[in-house]
């Protein structure tokens, strides 16, 4: 059996590709808000359907489940990241990512006799993407969302292995 929840965390990693260097505005938020949304519906399309599918695979389900609730607020990136972030956003339309620039320098030069001149830039514009809030404050997003993923990886392979789901 294949879980579902593979599909959702393969459009997870495609989403991370989409959040390229250079995104603004509504771009960042959408390309954002999606990545945020996919990582947190791993978790529901496990319980909604792959842990409705096959009654041995519930069981293992709901055990990991109760042990991840007791767990809380441990691990930080479930509990404070993939949870506390879609909340803020889908429920509230709160954002504690945040996004930014930086401008480089410039070299200006002009004749003074003429009063002709040229601005060169010295570098290219960096966008940065950090968390502005939380206990991620400061991280980049794309680097939690990358970390998110690779826990629902561990999280789903340890799930797989209940004999009879391959």
């Amino acid at each position: 059996m294949l879980l579902a929840a593979r599909t959702v965390l393969e459009d997870c990693r495609q989403a991370a590709a989409l959040f390229t260097p250079g995104l603004q505005g509504s771009q960042w938020r959408i390309v954002y808000m999606a990545n945020v949304a996919l990582l947190r519906a791993v978790y529901h399309v496990l319980k909604s359907r792959d842990a409705a599918v096959d009654p041995e695979f519930r069981i293992k389900f709901n055990d990991w489940d109760s042990s991840l609730l007791k767990s809380k607020p441990i691990p930080e990136i479930y509990w404070q990241f993939i949870v506390s972030e879609r909340n803020l956003l889908l429920k509230e339309y709160q954002c504690p990512a945040g996004q930014g620039a930086t401008i480089p320098g410039t070299h200006i030069e002009v004749n003074l006799k003429t009063g002709e001149g040229k601005v060169t830039v010295l570098g290219e514009v960096v966008h940065n993407y950090t968390m502005n809030g939380g206990v991620f404050s400061g991280r980049g997003q794309r680097e939690l969302i990358a970390e998110a993923i690779a826990w629902w990886e561990t999280q789903l392979l340890a799930l797989e292995e209940t004999p009879g789901l391959t």
